[in-house]
């Protein structure tokens, strides 16, 4: 073989690997965005390394034939690997008393997974959301005890209550059934909390909407607010359950907030 058709091979062997290194971290970067954790994360990874290297081993017997002339034997396949399907809090996450999570996700899906959960073990709860909770599917038929829509635009007179401590029953949710406070009233916000921990000790609370907030009252008030519900869990032996969307903050300000979380 010449120097320019060893180069040549070790060229075509550089260029195959790049190519698999590449799509593998696709795959990896992939799945971390879809919010799996670190146990999920480990499992889908086999597989998909399980069958990568069954499709590897195949291509090279594949090309061993062709040079040698000669009928390969089929590689054996790898044993089955378990199935991932959408991943579950209820599996990945078991609370404890006095402790606040901040669940990272892209978008509120889990928070709502894990609350719900909560309130079919019996427990009582409240909810302060940024959406409209009857956009919120998990809230169908659930209890609650109290729950409040963050939202600057409170109801008139006229219209509906901008206030009103009105439960969940197991009727559709409409925009009548919450609270009305704006953003910016975190005092408000901490007291609402507070009173309802007061009646409801070993609760759970349900935040969602904080880079909502963060966006109208400033990082600086949001940080000292979170860290004073994580004390209030501790005094009432509740949980606080935050859905945190760390690429709307910055790295900084997501771990800030985390820090004080469990």
């Amino acid at each position: 073989m010449s120097d320019k058709q060893e180069k040549e091979k070790k060229l075509e062997y550089l260029r195959g690997y790049r190519d698999a290194v590449s799509d593998t971290w696709e795959e990896v970067l992939d799945m971390a965005t879809k919010g799996y954790y670190a146990k999920e994360l480990q499992i889908v990874s086999k597989t998909k390394f399980s069958d990568s290297r069954f499709k590897i081993e195949q291509a090279i017997k594949n090309l061993e034939s062709d040079l040698d002339s000669t009928p390969a034997s089929e590689p054996q396949a790898p044993p089955p690997m378990p199935v991932m399907e959408e991943p579950t809090l209820q599996v990945v996450l078991d609370m404890k008393p006095s402790l606040s999570y901040a669940i990272e996700e892209p978008r509120p899906q889990r928070c709502f997974e894990l609350f719900k959960r909560e309130l079919d073990n019996g427990r009582a709860g409240m909810a302060i959301v940024r959406k409209a909770p009857k956009q919120i599917p998990e809230f169908q038929g659930l209890t609650i005890k109290k729950t409040i829509w963050l939202t600057k635009s409170e109801k008139s007179d006229s219209g509906h209550m901008p206030l009103g401590a009105i439960g969940l029953g197991s009727e559709d949710v409409s925009e009548d059934d919450c609270d009305y406070i704006s953003p910016t009233q975190l005092p408000r916000l901490f007291a609402e909390i507070s009173d309802f921990l007061s009646g409801n000790s070993g609760g759970v609370v349900l935040l969602e909407g904080i880079e909502y907030i963060v966006s109208h009252s400033g990082f600086k008030s949001v940080l000292n607010f979170t860290q004073s519900l994580s004390e209030l869990m501790v005094t009432n032996e509740a949980n606080l359950i935050m859905s945190l969307n760390p690429e709307s903050l910055d790295s900084k300000q997501a771990s800030q907030i985390k820090r004080d979380m469990n």
